[in-house]
């Protein structure tokens, strides 16, 4: 893997990191996440610039293009930038590049579970999700990346409300909790989150801290959102109130 983009953006020369600066950082990222695409000179401006930028802007992106170019052949790098009308293409193979390994092992994930095999399927979510260093492309400073960069949060969010979720219907909860718990903090607003919290510690027992959680849950939606929780929420908070048991429709 040379190219990693789940997490600072990374380049890396077997086990050398190689260094690039913030222009060329941005000019990378923004053909990364096009990858084996055509990317114009006028968007890669944009990822730089913005809305204003300069009337050199053709003139330093390519002098950009050229300095990774010079970047990738000192490391031994093989040539991947491409001139293409209008604008730069990078060549990127399927084991090149972090986020397509991410998303392979989630299409293998996904198969496992359409043969009914939850558990091969966990495993592999968890394998994909592992491969995450942090923010995707947290080292690169420009909006139009930062758009992209939070389009691929959620796709990591997604897959980790569905591995958990699997993990519940596994008999897990014990193990999800303190995980769960620091989502909850982390993810203040994203309901699903909240509601896997209270299905586990509904499933370990837990009714008091179940009763705390939605507490949590809803004093954080009605001051930032002016809502109240939703019916899942409140069917979990109904369970634990009068001791019924967890149904399978009030699971995530």
């Amino acid at each position: 893997m040379i190219f990693r983009v789940l997490g600072p953006l990374e380049v890396l020369s077997g086990e050398c990191q190689v260094m690039i600066a913030p222009r060329e950082r941005v000019i990378l990222a923004a053909l990364l996440i096009s990858a084996n695409q055509v990317v114009p000179v006028a968007r890669l401006a944009d990822a730089i610039w913005g809305s204003t930028p300069p009337q050199t802007s053709r003139g330093q992106v390519q002098i950009g293009v050229s300095t990774l170019r010079r970047l990738f052949a000192s490391a031994g790098i093989p040539s991947r930038i491409l001139t293409s009308a209008p604008g730069y293409s990078i060549r990127i193979a399927k084991d090149d590049l972090d986020l397509n390994h991410f998303d392979q092992l989630v299409a293998e994930g996904r198969r496992a579970l359409t043969r009914d095999r939850p558990g091969e399927a966990t495993e592999l979510f968890r394998a994909a999700l592992s491969l995450w260093r942090g923010a995707p492309l947290g080292n690169v400073v420009s909006a139009a990346v930062e758009s992209s960069a939070a389009q691929l949060s959620e796709r990591r969010l997604t897959v980790l409300e569905q591995t958990i979720e699997l993990e519940l219907e596994l008999g897990r909860a014990q193990d999800l909790i303190g995980e769960l718990m620091g989502l909850v903090a982390e993810h203040p607003l994203r309901e699903r989150f909240h509601r896997q919290l209270m299905t586990a510690l509904l499933y370990t027992g837990r009714r008091a801290d179940v009763l705390a959680a939605y507490r949590n849950a809803r004093r954080t939606f009605i001051q930032e959102l002016g809502l109240e929780p939703g019916d899942g929420l409140q069917k979990l908070l109904h369970a634990a109130l009068t001791d019924a048991a967890v149904e399978p429709s009030m699971t995530p």
